[in-house]
């Protein structure tokens, strides 16, 4: 009898732990994700994170980097912040570091590295041609950093990989600093 009240209670309290809202679990954060739910996925990976245990974890990292970029580039980016570019190549530095560390053996592309830098690319052109000199340096020299690290990695992505040097890049920091100047 005390058995059966000790195997019910310790269900409850399991069904009580793992139902806590404060304890997202990768599946869940993926499942909002795979339904574009991308402040309920952005909020739940930021919770997950901050778990120093879950932290260690180079999927976690890589799945938040991606909900950064698709929250950068779906056509309604009202959850995306401004630092949104630069937080979603943290995350992908950080799963490489993590991934560097471990002995994974599934090959990535890395398409997502790619695309916030062309979309940081894309945001930098659109700032310089509104005049927002000094929104469009800063995205500038982001672009910057991601390229010289993607270079350093020798990363290529589908036969495309960026210059070591990249004249027109470094034209348009000249100009964006250059246009703020003589504002």
């Amino acid at each position: 009898m005390i058995r059966h009240i000790v195997t019910i209670f310790s269900f409850i309290v399991s069904l009580t732990v793992i139902g806590q809202p404060g304890s997202p679990s990768l599946d869940n954060i993926r499942a909002a994700a795979g339904k574009s739910q991308w402040t309920i996925a952005k909020t739940d990976i930021e919770k997950y994170l901050a778990d120093e245990t879950n932290a260690k974890n180079a999927d976690a990292w890589y799945l938040k980097s991606l909900i950064y970029y698709k929250i950068l580039i779906s056509p309604s980016a009202s959850i995306a912040e401004p630092d949104g570019h630069a937080n979603a190549f943290a995350a992908y530095k950080k799963y490489l570091e993590i991934k560097d560390k471990e002995k994974d053996t599934t090959r990535r592309e890395h398409e997502i590295l790619f695309g916030i830098s062309f979309n940081n690319i894309d945001k930098a052109n659109n700032e310089f041609r509104n005049k927002h000199f000094p929104e469009a340096l800063k995205a500038f020299q982001q672009v910057e950093e991601m390229e010289n690290f993607i270079v350093k990695k020798g990363f290529s992505y589908q036969g495309f990989s960026f210059p070591a040097f990249d004249t027109q890049l470094y034209v348009n920091i000249a100009a964006a600093a250059r246009s703020l100047i003589t504002k």
